[in-house]
């Protein structure tokens, strides 16, 4: 049986492009393919569908030896429009690409294709996908933006070497993400951190559109960066540090600079973090309202597999 999928290694900014009427569910597939096709991400292969290639029918896939149990790991982001769903997922009932006894997480499921994906599971793995409800985030910028300030002691900078090192370590879900291709992602796509500096006398403005690097050997208090798959992810702000609004303060850094280079700045949370939910709630983000995150109608959700 023939592969359902082609890679789509060029053109993955026209394919960008072509799937922005479908906002606001598109929003993650679009700003990833947009960052691989500006090679400030290189960790997806991006697909499209032989036999209708010029449907909205995308996946992007990355897979991992698992030596324990001799899989392959599968990580996947899937769009369609509604009337494509069938076409999507007679393609996942064929494909060869993904390991369906491997461990195997679905990212932005949107909730038109949420049942499709449970059957193409439950034929080919033996069981359906854990399923979390998500909310995406949208960012929403105001026509006149008030200033972004950062408390004196406090400095706001792109995500140095040391930050990207200990973003990683302190992550609960991210330890064994590749530091190098990390790295990469973070030396040309937005991320943002606070970091202690006694010489910050004064409270200050932050510049998101002309933001320095961090110190290469200083670790930050609050961070977070843009993703593989498109939104912004990893947000932490150390235990000491909290209360303090630090959380907002990055993640509304990293918002204007998702925006000012194009993409659509937004994060998913998790319908149980009530924390992240009750911020991107809040209707004074980062202490002045320099910009709103808003809830879109679409539900997000996140399905995880591991053999049982």
């Amino acid at each position: 049986m023939q592969e359902p999928f082609a890679a789509a290694s060029e053109g993955l900014a026209a394919l960008a492009d072509r799937i922005k009427a479908d906002f606001p569910e598109s929003v993650s597939i679009y700003n990833s393919l947009l960052l691989h096709a500006r090679g400030h991400a290189r960790a997806y292969s991006f697909y499209t569908l032989k036999a209708a290639p010029h449907s909205h029918v995308v996946m992007w896939c990355h897979s991992e030896r698992n030596e324990d149990s001799q899989t392959n790991d599968s990580w996947l982001g899937l769009h369609c429009r509604k009337e494509e769903v069938d076409l999507l997922k007679a393609a996942l009932q064929q494909t060869r690409l993904l390991d369906w006894e491997g461990r195997l997480c679905v990212y932005h499921v949107p909730e038109h294709l949420k049942n499709a994906v449970q059957e193409v599971a439950a034929a080919r793995a033996g069981q359906e996908l854990d399923a979390s409800r998500c909310y995406t985030f949208a960012y929403q910028p105001l026509q006149q933006e008030e200033p972004i300030r950062c408390s004196a002691g406090l400095r706001v900078y792109r995500l140095g070497r040391k930050g990207v090192r200990h973003m990683l370590d302190t992550s609960k879900f991210d330890k064994k993400k590749n530091f190098d291709e990390m790295l990469h992602l973070v030396r040309s796509a937005p991320s943002a951190g606070v970091y202690e500096d006694p010489s910050a006398e004064s409270e200050a403005v932050v510049d998101a559109a002309s933001l320095p690097f961090g110190p290469e050997e200083q670790a930050p208090v609050a961070w977070i960066t843009t993703s593989f798959y498109g939104g912004l992810a990893i947000l932490m702000t150390e235990e000491r540090h909290r209360g303090r609004g630090l959380a907002k303060l990055v993640t509304q850094v990293a918002a204007r600079m998702l925006a000012g280079q194009g993409y659509v700045p937004h994060a998913h949370a998790e319908a149980t973090n009530v924390p992240s939910v009750k911020m991107f709630e809040s209707p004074r983000l980062a202490g002045a309202a320099p910009g709103l995150f808003h809830a879109q109608s679409v539900i997000t959700v996140i399905c995880q597999l591991s053999r049982r």
